[in-house]
């Protein structure tokens, strides 16, 4: 432990006493040198003890007695002791004697004790160490590197933290024994929060308790003010429940340049996980800043969503903190829903990435030093209040028990757009293969109703910035995604090459061919229909991609270029507006009607009244006669009736704009632009040489233009 106490030895004449004694007054905090005394706390105690030589404890816990001689606190408590000599002994105030205002204290060496002396106790008696252990001049307090804060290490105003060596602050919380080192963990933190004034301005105070490791010493952690007046012995005080300490002094530098700063932190808990810098609707995010003006208000405002095709980016206020004394900012600021506003004027923040941007009152405009990711609210678990796929048109159906997943409800529609009709693009690589299943295979059985053949499934981590295609429910594993579930990872769906059947795989124009397919490993650019899977309404929807209408696989298995060997990228593309019967399940005019005018993110409520609500979403729809035989089935199946009544009109049928689909779809109403990276030129090249073939799938004219970009001595590195 550091020595801040001062040692004196007394003179040869004291050896004639028979009995130890303390000085009137002579028990003072070990610190700041005043009386009175704190429970827990370091005091020194003058007077005539009648040892020989000095004595110390050689750790914790302390001991009761040293060399003959111990203290005791009325009502008998033994003081440990650390140090003691002729003339001083350093002890800790025994815990115990809390709630007690006035105590005696009583020395005693080998059984002969002298005259107790009254002593104060208080339960504040703030003192600060200091260099010279006489409580006054330079503190024993250090920077975050653990030297002095004197001229050779200045504290830098509005920068520096400080811990401060203290002691006297009172109870606090997992209290150690008397005499027993404080714990590392859980820290014995004061209930009471001290106030630090450094060079007569309140200081930030961020910790203050016992110091780990040591026996009544405190620490008090704070950061020395913007506004601190620069100096060689800049006065420090601590005052705590109405007491003040004595005065010691750091040194303090001239203030530096401070750029404003605001960074966003934390994230959404997702399947028992914090996804970092990833948020949804209604989810707080955590600020944390510095640099700006004392009492500064701070406006926070998202600008984005930055990556989604043919929509600018805008602004979105969040909301506004205030900086404290010391320009730092702290606090939670919760991304809005619709502000309760429904109807076509309805505009919920788009998913996306988004810069955070910060405008100060003063400072002006400062940009986040990271993005954040908004993604779609999808899964219907514990505190997750809003379910995207009913509010898009996701409908659950009347059927009971282990049925529910056959209810027609949750196929008509069973896939409905997460935001709009328009495609999204996305790059990413195929995961790596869990429990032996692979993650881009031909699914083995899909609803009949809706497939001409089975789907291509593909298991996609997208890219960082593309993130937010993952709805909240494609981080929980579920019988979906067999497996396959995991961090950040998205499905994409495509029929298997078929002509209309199962019995023609391999020909016609739907779908996509097996040549195509990427594996494990493999990096994507895929552009297609962003969609929720609503066959799923009591479990929250995952969003996919389904389909497609053009993928681009860049192999990772080795390639090479035709006549010379070299090593190559092959890149596999495919585009296509056949996309099978996922095409025709969701009505394109509820797309439409929940356009928002172009916005997107519509939701149902904002396009129908309450009595078009209730016809949409109530079961069926079917005549009175499957309705009743449907009920019967159910009860000699599951032994129980359909949970609600079936009505011959609902659902998207039952709305002029809810006529299915075409199977084909356009896919000449946009350019497809992506980047292959290229692998290391071979020793002496001094060109980069393409081959190109075509499958039979191949009856369209295609506009295809290669430019090579982001060149390394003299050659490209990336095909655009």
């Amino acid at each position: 432990m550091r020595k801040p106490l001062l040692w004196l030895l007394c003179a040869g004449a004291a050896w004639a006493q028979s009995a130890p004694s303390i000085n009137p007054g002579g028990a003072v905090n070990a610190a700041g040198y005043t009386a009175p005394l704190a429970p827990g706390s370091i005091a020194a105690v003058y007077g005539s003890f009648l040892l020989s030589s000095p004595a110390e404890a050689s750790g914790a816990p302390l001991p009761k007695s040293l060399e003959g001689l111990s203290l005791q606190f009325s009502p008998n408590l033994a003081a440990p002791l650390f140090f003691a000599s002729a003339g001083q002994v350093n002890l800790q105030v025994p815990w115990e004697t809390t709630g007690q205002s006035a105590v005696s204290l009583t020395a005693t060496l080998n059984g002969q004790a002298g005259a107790p002396q009254a002593v104060s106790i208080a339960p504040f008696a703030p003192g600060i160490f200091s260099a010279n252990s006489q409580g006054t001049g330079q503190g024993a307090i250090l920077n975050t590197s653990y030297q002095l804060v004197d001229a050779s290490h200045p504290a830098i105003p509005g920068v520096t933290y400080v811990q401060i060596y203290c002691t006297g602050l009172g109870a606090v919380s997992h209290q150690p024994a008397t005499g027993a080192a404080s714990p590392v963990s859980p820290l014995a933190e004061t209930p009471t929060m001290p106030e630090v004034t450094i060079g007569g301005v309140p200081a930030t105070v961020i910790f203050s308790g016992l110091a780990p490791g040591f026996v009544g010493e405190y620490q008090v952690n704070a950061q020395v003010p913007a506004a601190a007046p620069a100096g060689s012995a800049v006065p420090v005080t601590m005052s705590i429940g109405g007491a003040t300490s004595n005065t010691v002094t750091i040194a303090v530098g001239p203030p530096v340049a401070v750029t404003s700063s605001l960074a966003p932190a934390g994230g959404i808990a997702l399947n028992n996980a914090v996804v970092p810098l990833v948020y949804s609707w209604n989810s707080p995010i955590q600020f944390q800043g510095s640099g700006w003006k004392p009492g500064e208000i701070v406006t926070a405002t998202l600008h984005g969503p930055l990556n989604w095709q043919a929509v600018p980016p805008a602004d979105l206020g969040l909301g506004t903190l205030t900086a404290d004394a010391s320009g730092n900012l702290a606090g939670t600021i919760t991304i809005p829903y619709d502000t309760g506003v429904t109807g076509p004027s309805t505009r919920i923040p788009r998913p996306g990435i988004y810069e955070v941007n910060a405008t100060g009152s003063i400072s002006g405009t400062v940009a986040a030093t990271a993005t954040i990711t908004i993604c779609v609210a999808t899964e219907l678990g514990a505190g997750f209040q809003i379910d995207w796929g009913h509010e898009r048109g996701g409908r659950l159906g009347v059927f009971p028990g282990t049925l529910a997943d056959f209810s027609p409800e949750r196929v008509d529609p069973e896939w409905v757009t997460v935001w709009r009709q328009a495609p999204v693009q996305a790059y990413g690589t195929i995961m790596a293969n869990t429990n032996g299943i692979p993650p881009a295979r031909i699914t083995s059985s899909d609803y009949p109703g809706t497939h001409y053949g089975h789907d291509a499934n593909l298991f996609l981590t997208p890219d960082p910035e593309y993130q937010w295609l993952v709805g909240t429910r494609n981080y929980y594993a579920n019988a979906l995604y067999a497996n396959n579930a995991g961090p950040g990872v998205i499905e994409i769906e495509w029929e298997t090459l078929n002509a209309g059947s199962p019995a023609s795989y391999g020909q016609g124009n739907i779908g996509l061919p097996v040549w195509a397919n990427p594996t494990t490993g493999d990096r994507v650019f895929v552009v297609g229909r962003w969609i929720l899977d609503a066959g799923h309404p009591d479990k929250g929807d995952s969003t996919e991609i389904h389909p497609p209408r053009l993928l681009a696989t860049m192999r990772t298995r080795p390639a090479a270029a035709p006549g010379s060997g070299a090593r190559a990228t092959q890149v596999d593309i495919y585009a296509s507006g056949h996309g099978g019967g996922a095409n025709q399940i969701d009505p394109p005019g509820l797309s439409d009607e929940l356009d928002q005018n172009g916005y997107g993110g519509g939701r149902i409520q904002d396009a129908l009244d309450a009595s078009d609500q209730q016809v949409y979403y109530q079961a069926g729809p079917a005549s009175a006669l499957v309705a009743a035989l449907a009920n019967t089935l159910a009860e000699k199946m599951v032994g129980s009736p359909l949970t609600g009544q079936i009505f011959t009109t609902a659902g998207p049928s039952a709305f002029p704009w809810g006529a299915p689909g075409t199977e084909e779809m356009p896919i000449n109403d946009m350019d497809y632009d992506f980047d292959v990276p290229l692998p290391p030129p071979p020793a002496g090249a001094t060109s980069i040489q393409m081959y190109a073939a075509t499958h039979p799938q191949h009856t369209t004219a295609v506009n295809e233009v290669v430019t090579y970009t982001n060149p390394v001595n003299g050659l490209p590195t990336v095909a655009h």
